[in-house]
């Protein structure tokens, strides 16, 4: 019993709780862009979306206690992995390292974390949704009060927030809806290369989701192309004096005498 014990169980749960984090930020990105461009003609609806939000954060915080409460279970692995060797018979012998863990399916604190987890997803997805027809409402309502260029500018913000969020549900929401999909359903083993696509997908999906960002966002792309821009243009001029430098250098060494008069 010594660190490695408890090592997968900690990193499952920085895992849920980085997640947990995640889906915060998004929420409030939306929120932000949802308040920005709208008032209180639609009030009634900002309530229904704010309880939406509060309940989600509600399951948020009731995953990480039940999962706190079920760090026991999910350490204790022995017993279960004997369990499943008798059902399906002989394990790989990485099986028994404390570093390989399994959803421990025999505890009832366990399943329910796993119950409420997969839950908030479809929670999550009408928040969204809603967000969604919210802010494309308020802009219509504001059409005749903003400026065009001001219109665009909105929009391409909300653009550029969907794009984000595409990316966030193709790489998060997959290969959780997999996992997820994989205690209802018995996934064959001539499939285990999708472990590997789906955990690639996740550790993926913070820079895929900033190059979408850069790429979307029309006043941050602008900057950033200038810095770039700018950056290049610098490195050229260092380059040039550093070529006359050793221009010079090259003439003096050849023609001393030269240099002296």
């Amino acid at each position: 019993m010594g660190i490695g014990h408890s090592y997968p169980v900690l990193m499952f749960s920085i895992v849920a709780a980085s997640l947990c984090a995640t889906g915060i930020s998004i929420m409030h990105m939306f929120e932000y862009r949802m308040n920005a461009v709208t008032d209180d003609s639609i009030r009634n609806l900002k309530r229904i979306i704010t309880c939406v939000k509060f309940y989600h954060y509600f399951m948020m915080t009731s995953c990480m206690c039940l999962l706190f409460a079920s760090y026991n279970h999910l350490a204790e692995q022995k017993e279960f992995k004997i369990s499943i060797q008798n059902k399906f018979g002989s394990l790989p012998s990485y099986i028994w390292c404390d570093n390989c863990m399994f959803i421990n399916t025999n505890s009832v604190p366990v399943m329910i974390f796993v119950s409420l987890a997969a839950s908030s997803q479809p929670f999550a997805a009408v928040y969204f949704g809603l967000s969604v027809y919210a802010s494309r409402l308020g802009l219509q309502k504001l059409r005749n009060s903003l400026s065009q260029r001001t219109l665009s500018i909105q929009k391409n913000f909300l653009n550029s927030l969907y794009l984000q969020t595409a990316v966030h549900v193709i790489f998060i929401s997959v290969p959780l809806g997999i996992f997820f999909l994989s205690f209802v359903i018995i996934i064959p083993s001539s499939a285990m290369y999708m472990s590997y696509i789906l955990v690639a997908m996740c550790t993926q999906h913070g820079s895929l989701s900033t190059f979408a960002l850069l790429m979307s966002n029309k006043p941050l792309y602008s900057v950033f192309t200038k810095i770039f821009l700018r950056m290049k243009t610098n490195i050229r001029g260092a380059d040039r004096v550093s070529t006359m430098e050793a221009s010079s250098w090259y003439r003096s060494a050849i023609y001393p005498n030269r240099e002296r008069a």
